[in-house]
């Protein structure tokens, strides 16, 4: 035993399925780093695809941007990231297969989280960037996505959430609207 060394009280299984967002939980990111010095000891895998939406991380599962983990037994949670360029409606689909593939495997009883992230920066720097302008864009669920908007991951939870008691959403986009908010009233 080393002197100092964190004491593991609890280990965490989780699996993250997603891109590029999705990675911050690789092996060598601070969130590993955090829980480590919190005693928790996190045994995670992941389906990483950057750039791509849930719907062609179905459709294609083993084009990867990073080597897959195995699949196993990842009781604690299960995360998933939707993306742009396929319709909010196809992502929703691609949900819905996934969480039928969870509910009838080994994974049944853990936890699932949808990890509602940010737009995309449209403008040439980020200073420039209208934040709130782009998170309250207009959304249609058969429209291409083209930037992620808080109309969205409204559509998602009320269509996805109600669905099942073992789904949360991570709700960053908003957290981070907040931020921005907060930032402008302060001009």
């Amino acid at each position: 035993m080393v002197i100092g060394a964190p004491i593991h009280w609890v280990i965490f299984f989780l699996y993250s399925i997603g891109n590029s967002h999705t990675w911050d939980f690789r092996p060598s990111s601070d969130f590993l780093k955090m829980a480590d010095v919190l005693g928790v000891d996190i045994k995670n895998g992941w389906h990483i695809n950057c750039g791509q939406n849930l719907e062609t991380i179905w459709d294609k599962p083993g084009q990867t941007y990073v080597e897959l983990s195995e699949y196993g037994v990842y009781r604690d949670a299960i995360t998933l990231q939707t993306f742009t360029d396929g319709t909010g409606k196809d992502e929703k689909e691609a949900v819905d297969k996934m969480l039928d593939l969870i509910t009838s495997s080994i994974n049944r009883d853990c936890n699932v989280f949808i990890y509602s992230t940010w737009p995309k920066n449209t403008a040439e720097k980020l200073g420039d960037f209208n934040y709130a302008k782009v998170w309250h864009r207009d959304y249609h669920a058969n429209d291409t996505l083209r930037l992620l908007s808080e109309k969205y991951f409204n559509y998602l939870e009320n269509s996805i959430g109600k669905s099942s008691d073992k789904v949360k959403f991570i709700p960053v986009g908003r957290v981070l609207y907040h931020f921005e908010s907060y930032r402008i009233s302060d001009q």
